[in-house]
């Protein structure tokens, strides 16, 4: 049940995805790769390889339905 909920830092990141349709991945630290392979483990988030750069991200509509659940 606790993949259900999102803690804070999990909010923080889905709420900058979703003022953006993809979003590098420096632009959403402080999180490490950790919280970022949880994230698309949950598949509240998809990834993409860049070009020349960062890895990009971007919200999946489980994630806009994990980010308007309470936090327990």
């Amino acid at each position: 049940m606790t993949d259900v909920f999102s803690n804070a830092r999990q909010q923080d990141i889905l709420q900058k995805l979703m003022q953006a349709e993809w979003t590098p991945h420096p632009r959403l630290a402080p999180a490490g790769d950790s919280v970022f392979g949880g994230l698309v483990n949950k598949g509240w988030i998809e990834s993409r390889p860049a070009d020349d750069g960062p890895a990009c991200y971007r919200i999946t509509e489980a994630g806009m339905l994990a980010f308007n659940l309470p936090i327990p």
